[in-house]
């Protein structure tokens, strides 16, 4: 009765958060899949349950995930850290998506039975490239203005200028010692 309501937790458990959670067995075939996998490879959990793992990964990954299994499998050594790695997955449309992936082992009665958290880093690199996209922005038009630019940190040390700062301080800002040691420019008139 208590392991019946352990696997309930469970379950409700891996039904409620956003990273997909799939297990398989030594042959790599996929024992269960929650339904957040459904949102990252578009697959219901039953279209899953039966198929082989290499169903979520691209062409380019499905021999050496099956010879790295059967080598741990024979040898116990991991090619690979099983904490946040980050790998490519295959949606149902074909289409690949970049996910970190951790992995982890149950041993029960001789049997290997692994467990795959994955989570999509599609929404976090995107936000990472507009972020990149804009600090290069930034520092396009602090190099192009002839105005002065510049940015400090809370302590008053300058993490970014423009040519003209630099020209008006005679110091680039890995010389400047910070803002708090140094005379403000001049304001208007």
């Amino acid at each position: 009765m208590a392991e019946t309501r352990q696997v309930s937790l469970l379950e409700l458990a891996a039904d409620s958060v956003s990273d997909g959670i799939v297990a398989i067995d030594e042959q790599s075939v996929i024992l269960f899949a929650n339904p957040a996998l459904a949102g990252i490879f578009g697959y219901s959990p039953s279209e899953l349950l039966g198929q082989p793992m290499t169903l979520l990964m691209p062409e380019s990954l499905r021999d050496t995930h099956r010879a790295s299994l059967r080598r741990y499998l024979v040898t116990g050594e991991r090619n690979l850290s099983w904490k946040g790695v980050e790998l490519p997955g295959l949606h149902k449309s074909g289409r690949r998506i970049p996910l970190e992936v951790s992995f982890g082992e149950i041993v029960k009665d001789g049997r290997h039975l692994f467990v795959g958290v994955l989570r999509d880093m599609t929404d976090r690199l995107r936000a990472k490239e507009t972020l990149r996209v804009s600090e290069e922005r930034y520092r396009s038009l602090a190099v192009a203005s002839s105005q002065m630019v510049w940015t400090t940190t809370a302590n008053g040390e300058v993490v970014e200028d423009s040519p003209s700062w630099r020209a008006w301080t005679a110091s680039s800002r890995r010389s400047s010692g910070g803002w708090a040691k140094r005379s403000p420019p001049p304001g208007p008139g």
